[in-house]
């Protein structure tokens, strides 16, 4: 390949595809089409008004149960208060009308209203069964429910018309497939199908905190946005307040004193225990399990309603806390308690650790810089970890609640926003930031989300609305109402579906009906109700097309018309998970030669507290887990030659072996030719019986003691010009054996305490020329010396092994293989065996003992490449089954809980029961365009599912990392599923692009959770202590936090290419749009002779620096970098393009403040890098 070429070619697909989205990012008022368009789509989960059940968005809906669900309502309720708060502020402010947006916030407060008024008048029919009681104007307390939406919601008459109507007429109709004729909600679940343990009816799912702190969010946000004197036409609430902004205080107020004077619990009035805290086969209740103990919380909550309640004005709130909460016991015993959290946070979890977070925004209780940094912070924090819990509106709440500067940049709300899906968002389409896969943008457990459901998209039109009252110029004046007609599709085709409800579909050109597309009514309903008929109507600006096979049935309705003003949205049709792609890494496919080893660039965690890391000619040694940062391990090549570039910075001061910030405690380097054949480099390691082996593709292995020793010659070993290795003359040496076989070891594995070696003779150019594979069966760990096996071989058509006629021998069998070993996998208790065959097909062996010995250690014969079988038990009692496949051959076998994946070269795969079974076709499979279908189904059938990814992107490691199974694949992309994901074809429901995954039937449940592109092929995947560890080609390892996170670049990292003229001088990947799952990075540079590897000091400091600020970003060329110390302190700013330019420097500047124009320079995304000091730090920044 060559690589000059393939560089450019990947840079000008980076540079076209940052030209896109800089064009994106200049189109806010794209991003404001779609809010409309989700506006309007909103109608499909909130009817709003004053009925049971209204101004209560459905949190989820539409999936193959045909139901809305109402579930932890009360904080879709905070969410939709406030987006109606935020979007009456930017309507008003913009001269538009205001009368909608009016009347639904003044429904929702009321909402709440009549949740809290009307909690104990449930409680008391339900769990008392006092049905006569009559609610109180004292009802109004603070103690609410979640929701009050009943079974019969749906069929519910409101303004005379069916509530299930009212939810299926908006002119942005649900997917075909995704109807609502049912309700769920945590209302109806506890009053019809919860009992307590002794036989008690409970009442509707009460109020916990989590509910309570999100409530806030919209209270706040309405009394801080929404001017004091505005109402609506004079109506007044049920509390006699006629005043929005009022009327939100009286909310919280309420709120947070029922709290208070329950001592701080939330308390149920009418059963006298903890809200949602009593565990009903406990005696006594549990007010901490339940989430109703505030202790903890109460300064947090205080805080909050004092600056409610005071307009967010800092002296009247000090003066309104001091009055209210100043003599409170249990308030003044939580401050502490909430300044630890501050200076060194608990390990409390996410979703605790957001409640606290939401508390901070809203009361400010550290001051403005110390709140806004500690949520900043904690809100990275959740990223790295990989939690459900996104948290990035918090630094934005506060920064608008406040007016301090916002610390997470504007680059990660408009990626965010620019990410948003145009036609909405659901959790069977990934997109990392706006589906299930990432968690909800607003925070909150994404548990209940289920698959293959529509979502209500308030995240979206919150955040949207926020970020435009946080950055006024965003949109400036342009914030202005789109009608729905303006915010159609091009075209719609209607086809193969059966029509019940009623429903609008709007379409710029044309809208055709054919191939039985039926209009009729539900009989599942009762039919003396005219308006519940199915009623469909048709809108298009040019052309409706009433073709052959389109049906209305008798009574139900359809409507057609023509309405020539009619408009598309201007994203229609985009892929809007790839919306953020200048944030993700990616470009052409690299494939390595010669072909990938998935044993290197491998981190393995043999002892505690101590890493081995694989390149192909080094080992590396380090401490713990390393660092952080780029060069995380700490690793400097001091003399690079003319193949080895330097990589890294002057060496640290210090003993490696007492200074914490070093990690390097020692390497090996083993000889490694430019050229050679056959080829020298490692190829595999084993941990055995306290001894590291280290196997070689030009047959050698070596034997050490434990792990080695420390520095340079770590294992204290000389390596020979002929193949041999030995004790070193000096110092300490870990030497204890080594041997010399005649082709090339390609695995080790360990089995019930014995060592087996495969080999493969021959070789591969172009194409696969392999003679034949062996296999080596050693007892326990060997011995010593020069021949550590005692093993004589002899080289023929077949290698011969026998033990040594003198001196001890651990020689205990072997088996030949007609094809090249291209896995060996021990699994629950069978030793599986596959093998590569010329021409291109493959061969699996499953042998159920592997005690045997000898020549043919396994009893077992093989059939010709001709036969439809691939081996035979020869009388022994070793064979279990085979299975010869005709097109590909075996690269990887994982079992996973009860299921075992099997994945091909040819990147097909597949998911069988257990360990499959027994005899030929142990798998009894054949395969399939899709990946694979049963052999033959009077037999037994394993296969539980298979996908195909397309030729050359097999599969190179599958772990199972927190619940989730990710793959890595030869062509460089990873690939995370939820559990093991599906069953049947199209296991995953995905088809592979060039640039990821996508769904591949929408009307499926989807198993995808996220995905990442990389340049180089993923050699290896490796958890060790919650983080993961990902090898690659190229020479990089790459540590994360957990198992990071979703959507199309799940890693959140960056590829930042080395400069091809000046600029930057290596390449590497960094952390992009604020998330920070990557926690470390080292690239291994081919080791050239002679060079010393030294250990670096490591910066244990994430980039970008937090002491070093640069604003505005975006900006229209000119930006500031502010720095927190020493101005004094001499730094030089250098500023790239993205393909490595250096357009703009500052040389040798001192100060706090450093402003850089590139107002000569053309829009666009550039790199700056600061060096200060030691310290050198990168960050983006956008022109625009």
């Amino acid at each position: 390949m060559n690589h000059v070429s393939f560089l450019r070619r990947w840079l000008l697909a980076i540079v076209a595809v940052c030209l896109f989205q800089i064009s994106y990012a200049q189109a806010p008022q794209i991003n404001l089409e779609k809010y409309w368009k989700y506006r309007e789509r909103l109608k499909n989960a909130v009817v709003p008004g004053n009925c049971m059940g209204c101004s209560l968005p459905a949190s989820r809906g539409r999936d193959g149960a045909s139901e809305l669900a109402w579930d932890d309502e009360t904080i879709e309720l905070g969410y939709y208060i406030g987006m109606l708060a935020t979007e009456y502020r930017l309507l008003q402010v913009n001269g538009q009308n205001t009368a909608t947006a009016a009347k639904e916030l003044y429904y929702a407060l009321e909402t709440f209203n009549r949740l809290d008024k009307m909690a104990e008048y449930y409680w008391q029919r339900e769990y008392s069964g006092n049905t006569g009681y009559v609610p109180h104007a004292s009802d109004l307390n603070g103690f609410f429910i979640r929701d009050d939406v009943d079974t019969g919601f749906f069929h519910q008459v409101y303004n005379g018309n069916l509530v299930e109507n009212h939810l299926n007429n908006s002119l942005v109709p649900a997917p075909d497939g995704k109807r609502a004729k049912k309700a769920s909600s945590g209302f109806s679940e506890n009053i019809y199908e919860k009992l307590s343990d002794s036989g008690q009816q409970l009442g509707p799912t009460e109020e916990s905190l989590d509910q309570a702190t999100q409530l806030l969010i919209g209270f706040a946000l309405v009394a801080k946005y929404v001017p004091a004197s505005d109402h609506y036409l004079g109506t007044f609430f049920s509390d006699g307040e006629i005043s929005f902004a009022q009327e939100a205080k009286n909310c919280a107020n309420r709120i947070v004193t029922w709290m208070q004077i329950n001592n701080w619990n939330i308390i149920n009035p009418v059963t006298g225990h903890c809200a949602w805290g009593v565990f009903w086969e406990n005696s006594s209740p549990n007010c901490s399990d339940g989430g109703a103990n505030v202790l903890g919380f109460s300064y947090g909550f205080a805080m909050a309603n004092s600056q409610i309640q005071s307009g967010f004005n800092a002296a009247a709130a000090t003066l309104y806390f001091g009055t209210h909460y100043g003599a409170d016991p249990v308030v003044a015993a939580s401050v502490s308690a909430w300044n630890v959290f501050m200076t060194s946070p608990p390990p409390i979890s996410p979703w605790e650790d957001f409640k606290v977070l939401t508390l901070a925004a809203i009361g400010n209780p550290w001051g403005s810089t110390s709140t806004q940094a500690t949520i900043r912070s904690r809100c990275e924090k959740e990223y790295v970890q990989g939690h459900s819990v996104m948290a990035t509106h918090l630094p934005m709440l506060h920064a608008m609640l406040f007016g301090t500067p916002c610390l997470m940049p504007g680059s990660v709300y408009e990626c965010m926003i620019n990410s948003a899906p145009c036609d909405g968002n659901n959790a069977y389409n990934l997109n990392y930031e706006w589906s299930n896969a990432g968690g909800r943008v607003l925070g909150g457990p994404n548990g209940y989300v289920v698959y293959s459901s529509e979502l209500n998209g308030l995240d979206y039109l919150l955040y949207f609305n926020m970020y435009n009252l946080h950055a006024p110029a965003y949109l400036g004046s342009s914030y202005q109402y789109i009608r729905p007609e303006d915010l159609v599709v091009s075209n719609i085709v209607k086809q193969s579906y059966t029509e019940y409800d009623e429903k609008n579909f709007a379409a710029e050109n044309t809208i055709t009906a054919q191939n039985s597309y039926t209009i009729k009514n539900d009989n599942d309903f009762n039919q003396a109700l005219p308006y519940r008929n199915a009623n469909v109507r048709f809108i298009a600006g040019n052309t409706v097309n009433l073709m052959p096979g389109f049906t209305v049935l008798a009574g139900a309705n359809f409507n057609a018309s023509i309405d020539p003003s009619l408009k598309a949205i201007s994203c229609e049709g985009e892929n809007n998970s790839q919306v953020c792609s200048v944030c993700s890494s990616g470009g052409d496919e690299a494939r390595p030669f010669p072909e990938i080893n998935d044993k290197l660039y491998k981190v393995y965690s043999f002892v505690p507290n101590e890493l081995l890391i694989v390149t192909p000619f080094t080992i590396f040694k380090v401490r713990e887990e390393g660092g952080v940062g780029q060069n995380m391990f700490g690793v400097r090549e001091d003399n690079p030659g003319l193949f080895c570039p330097t990589q890294y910075g002057v060496v640290g001061g210090g003993d490696v072996l007492d200074d914490g910030l070093y990690y390097l405690v020692g390497y090996q380097r083993f000889d490694n030719p430019l050229v050679t054949i056959p080829r020298h480099d490692i190829t595999d390691v084993e941990y055995l019986g306290g001894f590291t082996f280290i196997a070689f593709a030009d047959g050698r292995i070596l034997k050490v003691q434990g792990t080695g020793g420390l520095g340079e010659n770590m294992f204290g070993i000389d390596e020979h010009s002929n193949g041999t290795f030995t004790a070193t003359s000096g110092g300490t040496s870990y030497y204890v054996g080594s041997h010399k076989f005649k082709n090339g070891i390609v695995d080790l594995t360990s089995v019930s305490g014995n060592l087996f070696l495969s080999f493969n003779k021959g070789f591969e150019i172009g194409i696969f020329i392999g003679q034949n594979g062996k296999m080596l069966k050693v007892a326990g760990a060997g011995g010593s010396g020069q021949n550590l096996f005692g093993i004589n071989e002899t080289n023929g058509t077949s290698n011969t092994f026998s033990a040594v006629t003198s001196g001890t021998s651990y020689y205990v069998g072997d088996a030949d293989f007609k094809g090249w070993i291209s896995n060996v996998s021990f699994i629950d208790g069978f030793l599986f065996v596959s093998t590569r065959n010329f021409p291109g097909f493959g061969k699996v062996l499953k042998l159920i003992r592997q005690d045997g010995s000898g020549n043919n250690m396994f009893g077992i014969s093989e059939y010709s490449s001709s036969s439809s079988f691939a081996f035979e038990n020869a009388g022994y009692p070793y064979y279990y089954g085979d299975h010869r496949f005709s097109n590909s051959y075996v690269t990887n076998m994982t079992k996973i809980g009860g299921e075992m994946f099997v994945c091909f070269d040819d990147g097909r795969m597949m998911k069988v029961s257990g360990t499959a079974g027994g005899g030929h076709y142990l798998f009894n499979v054949d395969p399939a365009g899709y990946g694979f279908q049963v052999h033959n189904s009077a037999y037994t059938s394993f296969l539980l599912g298979s996908q195909n990814f397309g030729n050359g992107h097999g599969v190179t490691a599958i772990e199972y990392l927190g619940g989730s199974t990710v793959f890595g694949f030869r062509n460089g992309k990873v690939l995370k599923v939820n559990s093991t994901g599906g069953t049947g074809a199209y296991m995953f429901n995905l088809d592979e692009t060039s640039t990821g995954f996508v769904t591949h039937n929408s009307s499926f449940a989807t198993h995808m959770q996220g995905y990442a592109n990389f340049r180089t092929s993923v050699s290896s995947l490796v958890p060790i202590n919650g983080k993961t560890f990902l090898g690659l080609g190229s020479g990089f390892v790459l540590k994360f936090e957990g198992t990071a996170g979703g959507g199309s670049n799940m890693f959140a990292v960056d590829h930042i290419p080395a400069s091809v003229g000046t600029g930057l001088t290596s390449e590497t990947y960094e952390s992009i749009c604020g998330y920070y799952y990557l926690k470390g990075v080292q690239n291994f540079p081919a080791i050239c002779a002679g060079a010393r590897i030294e250990p670096e000091a490591v910066n244990n400091e994430v980039s970008p620096d937090p002491g070093i600020s640069i604003y505005p970003n975006p900006n229209n060329g000119a930006f500031t970098i502010s720095f927190s110390d020493d101005p004094m302190m001499a730094y030089n700013v250098i500023v790239y393009d993205l393909i490595g330019n250096e357009i703009a420097a500052v040389n040798n500047a001192r100060g706090l403040q450093q402003i850089v124009d590139l107002s000569g320079h053309a829009n666009g995304v550039y790199l700056v890098r600061i060096i200060r000091g030691e310290k050198s730090t990168m960050s983006r920044i956008v022109k625009q």
